[in-house]
Formats: structure tokens, sequence, C-alpha cells
């Protein structure tokens, strides 16, 4: 007998038959256990499972840019701008600020490379008091109730520069500009005079709870890009693998498992991936040998599909072969299983890669610091603030690259030509066809649409916590009567937790995704009323669907068929 089997059919027996004392019926239960058996070895063999094995990737991870050489120290300079409303804390300022770990910090006005942050000041707007009336019932009788609501509006400027000091040339700059307005709101009162005490009490405390969550963000959104731009460090990234459990090959798989984490184990940072993957030839030979074999909507092979293409996605990851390692997290698009380790492979990959893109050093495996050790001294390297651009701009001179993305700015101005995100910069440009030599920088603020690859962006607004701001949403639907959209950062990548709707006569985009998005979207859609009820009973998807794109587009459909 199996002794996997065992567990479960100890279980089942305990559940199912009462066992006594008396030795004739322990003799019938002994023989009942059989023919239990058989039923449930036809139900576990197909019941696999799976168990994580981890390893330490170990590699030196490469900023996409490295300033040149020449540059060995950087210096920070903070301000922190003080207000009437907010004066913030000078050593809490400082400690948002990035450190490197490729180059010593010294005096500011000295250094190679210059950081400049500055917060503030906190300025007023507006200051007022908003009222809902109800319809509640008190002593079984309906009555009409009054809240009041007291908010405040203010403006909070931060900017993040990076000044290369050996030529000026700017090599970051992020701004949460001053045009942006952050607003506090409290509670519901019954009286209007209760809602203001409330707020006039607590201001200070709810402005500087906001500005310093604010500024938390913000520097660790932008502290996360200048280091995948420009520092340079050895790093560790504990992996992923999978063993599988219940499968008539398990024994046989998760052998070639364990190969693979011990040959991972024993290879140090300056290994060449080259040599790594002959020895992994005979592990990746086996594991490939299950190409298409599995299906991910068979419920007997779900497990192993997913097992197989995340170990093979892992291992050629660590292998720094990327285009193969997204083919098979591609393959993975179509499983359910482990979602979230997915998504941070997914992750891991597109650092790396990006991190390799623009480098002069071939590979992401050395054993030295090129600035801390100056094994480059002697070769020449500009600094390629603006290479993404130029480059760019010289592609489309020479016809390499064909410029046909269609920008059309606020004031209707409409420039053809190719747009590119530069990341250094954090900022989306258009070089134009008949002037190269002359980009335009294009954010939701100046440019009302723009095509790319004949997807179609639009410059919507949102609203968040701080009022309604403009952003660059993906177009998957769009009819005369509605538009579906999806959020997209500022370097074009869609964000799945951000998708919604807006008509024609709306200004701000309604999502249709998170918690509750059932009831919403039957609110939302109630002009249609079939269509309204079949997204109230989850027709269309709940919070956590998995085709949520797929369901929208067919919801749209509906509603444009809908009289």
């Amino acid at each position: 007998m199996n002794r996997q089997f065992l567990p479960e059919l100890n279980v089942y027996l305990k559940k199912t038959i009462t066992i006594t004392k008396h030795f004739s019926e322990f003799i019938m239960l002994k023989h009942f256990a059989g023919a239990i058996l058989a039923s449930l070895l036809a139900i576990t063999a197909a019941a696999q499972k799976f168990d994580r094995e981890y390893f330490a990737y170990q590699n030196t991870h490469l900023p996409s840019r490295l300033i040149y050489d020449q540059v060995k120290t950087y210096g920070v300079n903070v301000s922190a701008n003080s207000s009437n409303m907010y004066t913030m804390d000078n050593n809490f300022a400082n400690s948002l600020v990035v450190s490197f770990t490729s180059y010593d910090k010294t005096d500011y006005s000295n250094a190679d490379m210059k950081l400049t942050v500055a917060y503030g000041p906190c300025s007023f707007v507006e200051e007022k008091t908003t009222s809902e009336t109800r319809e509640e019932e008190v002593n079984k009788v309906k009555v009409k109730v009054t809240y009041y609501r007291r908010s405040l509006s203010f403006r909070f400027p931060i900017s993040y520069r990076i000044v290369n000091g050996k030529n000026n040339v700017t090599l970051y700059n992020n701004e949460f500009a001053a045009g942006n307005v952050r607003s506090i709101e409290t509670g519901e009162f019954k009286s209007e005079a209760d809602a203001v005490n409330y707020l006039n009490t607590n201001r200070n405390t709810f402005v500087a709870n906001h500005i310093n969550a604010l500024c938390q963000d913000f520097m660790k959104n932008s502290n996360s890009s200048i280091r995948d731009q420009f520092d340079f460090f050895p790093y560790q990234t504990q992996m992923e693998i999978y063993q599988v459990k219940k499968w008539d090959k398990d024994d046989e798989y998760n052998g070639h498992v364990k190969n693979v984490v011990n040959i991972f184990k024993a290879t140090s940072a300056d290994e060449q991936p080259g040599n790594v993957r002959e020895k992994l030839k005979s592990e990746i030979e086996y594991f490939q040998g299950y190409d298409g074999k599995f299906k991910a909507d068979d419920k007997k092979e779900d497990i192993l599909y997913f097992i197989n293409n995340f170990n093979l996605a892992t291992i050629f990851f660590c292998l720094d072969d990327f285009e193969k390692a997204k083919q098979y997290t591609k393959n993975l698009e179509a499983s359910d299983k482990q979602e979230g380790s997915t998504r941070n492979l997914n992750a891991y990959i597109r650092s790396a890669e990006t991190r390799m893109a623009k480098h002069f050093v071939t590979n992401t495996h050395l054993t030295y610091n090129p600035v801390k050790d100056y094994r480059l001294e002697g070769k020449t390297f500009q600094s390629d603030a603006a290479s993404s651009t130029e480059n760019m701009a010289s592609s489309m001179s020479s016809g390499k690259v064909e410029a046909k993305d269609v920008v059309v700015m606020n004031d209707r101005t409409e420039i053809t030509g190719k747009i590119i995100y530069v990341g250094e910069r954090n900022e989306l440009q258009v070089i134009p066809k008949n002037s190269p030599d002359k980009p335009v920088t294009i954010n939701p603020s100046n440019c009302e649409k723009f095509t790319v690859d004949s997807l179609q962006y639009l410059s919507l607004k949102n609203m968040t916590s701080g009022g309604a701001i403009k952003q660059f949403f993906l177009v998957h639907h769009s009819s005369p009567k509605i538009k579906l959209v999806q959020y997209v950062n500022g370097a074009l990548t869609p964000d799945n937790s951000y998708i919604g709707f807006i008509r024609p006569a709306e200004e701000v985009v309604t999502f249709g995704t998170g918690l509750g998005v059932k009831k919403k979207l039957a609110a939302y859609f109630e002009d249609c009323k079939e269509l309204s009820e079949k997204a109230k009973d989850g027709d269309f998807g709940g919070a956590f669907s998995k085709d949520i794109l797929g369901s929208f587009k067919k919801l749209c459909a509906e509603y444009d068929a809908c009289k």
C-alpha cells in the first residue's frame, strides 16, 4: 500500500464508520476498507499538490545607466519649507532620501552627482462644509436627517532632482507639483458646528499625518526609480521553485528539482550564466520534455501545468535568458495557480531586463563594482541622460524605425512621430517625424490623446483623495455610448487594479474593480435594467475575477446593444 494514502484512508474511515470494540465488526471493517481504498486511489491520484522549495539567486544587479566612471561621489541638499499650517521635521525629511551604495557621500557643493529635494511649503486652498440629507427610520417613523462634513484643501509640492555635477545634465526629475491639491475631510456630524469644531481641534494632526504619508510614498517611489537607474549593488533573491506531490512521477520530477536547487546553491555571483546552463542541461531538457503535455484548465493537470512552466521560467531568469523566461510566464497567464508568485517573477524579470538593457557590461554576473573598483578607469563614457531620445531620433532618420504614432495635444495640435518612455527622466516624449531633433514631452496635462501601435490612450480624470487629477488610460472598448479604459503608469504599463468606464457626458472615470464591484456595476448600468441585473448577479465578474477585461468588453458590447 502506498504510504501517502494512509492518512486520507484513516480520516475517511473515522468519518464514515463507527468503529466498535467487537471483533466481528472489525473484520467487516477490514474487508470494507479494500473497497474504500480503491475509490480513494482513483480520487487522490488526480489530486496533485505542490511544495515550495527556495534557493538564493546570487547575482549583481546593474543599473540600466551607470554614470560614466569619473563620477565617484554624491551629495544631498534637502530643504523643508515651513508654513503656518505645517512645518516638517528636518530629520524626518533627510531620512527619506536614498543612500547609494555605489557612490561615496560627500559635501553637496563638491559632489560629482547632486541630489536636490524640496518639500513644501504647505498652502491653504479652501475650507468648506458639505451636507447630505437622508431618510432614516427612528422609532418606526421615517424622518429626514442631515449630516455635515468639513473638508480642508491644501497644496504641498515636492520635487526630487538629480544633476550630474560634471556637465550639469539632469539625470532624474520627479515632481509632485504645486498644482496638485490635497484634501482631508471629517466624518459625519449632525450639526455643522460639530464638524467645524472637530476639524479645527485636529487640524494640525490631520495635516501632518497626511503630508508625512504623502512624502513617504513619493520618496519611496523616487528612491526605487533612481536605484534601478544608477545604483550598483550585490543582491540575493530568494527564488521559488516547486515540487509536486501525489503524482505517479513525483519522485522522478522532484529529483530534477533538487538537482536544480543544489546547482544554484553552489553557484557564485561571478560564475557566468553559460557555465551554469551547461550544468543544468539535463534538468532543462527533462522539464522541457513536458512542454505542451499538460492543460491549464484540466483539474487533473492544472497544477502540473503551473509547476512546469513556473520552474522553467525561474531557471531561465536565473540564467539571464529573459526571452525564454517570458515565454514561460506567458504560458502562466492561462493558469490560476499561485498568481502572486507569477506576478513577483514577472517583476524580477522586468527589473533585471531593464538594468541590463543599455549597460556596457555584457551580463549581470560580476565580482566587482565598476564605480568603487575603478576597473573602468581610463575608458571614456559620456553621460547618456538623453541617449534614448537621441538614439530613437537617429533610428527614425535612418528609416530603421517607422514614425507613425499620433499625438493630439490639448490645443488640438497634432504630432506624428515616435513615442518613447525616457526612464532616466520618468517621462514620455514624442519625437516628431518632421523635426526629430526637437522632442516634445507629453503628459496628461498637456496631451488629450495619442495612439501607439494601434493602441489608443486618453487623458482622463481619476478621482483620488486629493481630488480629480488627469492620468493616461488605455482604451479597450470605444463606442458612442461608453468607453472601457485601464490606467497606465508613466511607462504605459497597464494596471489591472484600475479598470473602469466613462460615458461621453462624464468627466471622471468610474472604476469597476475591487470589493463591492457587482453592486457598483449594477448601479452604474441601471439605465439598462436587464444588464444591471446581470451585473448584480455576477455575470460580469466580481472582485477577484480572473479575466476581468474580457468580461467588461462583453458588458460594454451588451450595453451598446441595450435600447
